[in-house]
């Protein structure tokens, strides 16, 4: 049976990133709190399996790899001060739901920490009395801040009298902040001589997945009641897509003439405000990524590899190239053993190009699949940056520049050249940039017997020519 890549996160790190993740892991660890860190990747570049393994580095155990186990391959072993580090992990987007944020964020702290506790508790399975007194103090905060962030005129007269019964004054923020940080002390390993500070850490994963105003509300309640002295937070994040969120919300505040402005630079400060530091997850090597999921005896796969060395003709974004690599498979599988003269470059080209498509761009593939000579029309596009005609499918992809804006393709042979694409290296990691492009110039003309052969569900062999 074939094996199909999913898109859960793996335990092993296949990108590189080995010395990022200890690179991060150490100013986690050594920072002086408070402090919030930004980890920023496109959808689909890897950022929760990059989380997960940060997660493990600092405390030894992660939702991939439980205490005791072998440490993955390619992530680096715990810190040797991991044990006055508590790692707590919230997805953000699970609960999006919930009326306020921050109070979903502060109990899943408040459950985890407990775990924690009865579980390193060996002997008598019960939590000390110290931190069942803090945790039970951290209950009441809950529901303070529940009350202080919702704030109706109803519930805020019903959180004013909790607040009188439960404390000697109403509590304003930085009283909820110092009972916090006194909380949290409760619940921390002892400071030990050498060793970095013990500290809450907070992985915030899904962030840039939730609705607008729910992520501007999270954020907005780790800025009010979570700026303390033993918590640090790391909120991964697709920067691309979460700018232009939270500028959403700062337009919509700014009432009737919030229009007039573009938000996105208020935005980009509020979260440089934010987040003190941030790393963008680096590219990685899309061949050899690639090979590691393609059959390796097959006569092609050699071929495949090398054009995508050589031409930037793929997404730089993992998810995306293991969705190609599930269609090359099938591709590959269907086609069976070759015969040697048609184990050629050109046949791993078109094979690329048309998986490309079929994965990529869904609507274009359906087209040529109905009428093959819809191929012609792209390839026109392409050529002179007009729509032949007035279709959606054209409207989906970025659009070359101008013929005149050619330029000579550094991977292609000489005198090959790929009309230049608009952003193509801003957006190096989305689908709607037209990067098989530079293969289209490489592999034309494509003729109609070409394209028929090479539609992924034909039931018969490509390279049979079936005269009924």
């Amino acid at each position: 049976m074939t094996e199909t890549h999913n898109d859960e996160p793996v335990r092993r790190d296949q990108l590189g990133r080995e010395s990022l993740i200890s690179e991060v892991s150490e100013w986690i660890a050594n920072c002086p709190p408070p402090m919030t860190f930004g980890v920023y990747g496109d959808w689909g570049s890897g950022k929760t399996t990059f989380l997960h393994h940060l997660h493990y580095h600092l405390a030894g155990e992660s939702a991939l790899c439980k205490k005791g186990d072998p440490t993955p391959e390619g992530v680096p072993t715990s810190l040797a001060s991991s044990d006055g580090l508590q790692v707590i992990w919230f997805e953000a987007w699970r609960h999006q739901r919930e009326a306020i944020p921050i109070v979903a964020l502060l109990r899943e702290m408040r459950s985890q920490l407990a775990f924690r506790h009865r579980a390193g508790n060996e002997a008598k399975k019960l939590l000390n009395v110290a931190a069942q007194g803090a945790l039970r103090v951290l209950d009441d905060l809950i529901k303070v801040i529940g009350f202080q962030a919702g704030a109706a005129d109803k519930l805020q007269a019903l959180g004013e009298r909790y607040e009188t019964d439960h404390f000697s004054t109403p509590l304003p923020s930085s009283e909820i902040r110092r009972y916090l940080e006194e909380v949290i002390e409760q619940l921390l390993p002892v400071s030990s001589p050498n060793l970095p500070s013990p500290r809450v850490i907070v992985i915030i994963d899904d962030l840039d997945r939730c609705e607008s105003q729910v992520a501007l509300q999270l954020l907005e309640g780790i800025k009010i009641y979570m700026n303390l002295k033993n918590c640090v937070f790391v909120l991964g994040m697709n920067f691309q897509v979460i700018e232009p969120a939270i500028a959403k919300q700062f337009e919509l505040k700014a009432g009737p003439d919030g229009r007039k402005f573009d938000h996105r630079w208020e935005a980009r400060e509020y979260l440089g405000k934010i987040c003190q530091t941030a790393w963008l997850l680096p590219p990685f090597p899309v061949a050899a990524y690639l090979k590691k999921y393609l059959p390796i005896d097959h006569a092609l796969t050699p071929f495949i590899i090398k054009r995508v060395e050589e031409t930037p003709c793929l997404p730089v974004n993992p998810r995306k190239i293991k969705a190609l690599a599930n269609v090359l498979k099938r591709r590959l599988r269907q086609m069976g053993t070759l015969p040697a003269e048609n184990v050629s470059q050109r046949a791993a080209d078109l094979t690329i190009l048309f998986a490309s498509l079929y994965t990529y761009h869904p609507d274009l593939y359906q087209m040529i699949d109905a009428q093959p000579r819809f191929y012609t029309e792209i390839q026109k596009y392409l050529d002179n940056g007009v729509a032949p005609f007035d279709l959606d499918v054209f409207r989906g992809i970025i659009a070359p520049r101008a013929p005149e804006s050619k330029i000579e393709s550094r991977t292609q042979s000489p005198g090959v050249s790929a009309p230049k694409l608009i952003d193509t290296f801003r957006e190096h990691e989305r689908g709607n940039v037209f990067l098989i492009q530079y293969l289209m110039e490489v592999v034309k003309p494509v003729t109609t017997t070409e394209i028929r052969s090479h539609l992924l569900y034909l039931h018969q062999s490509p390279y049979i020519v079936n005269d009924v």
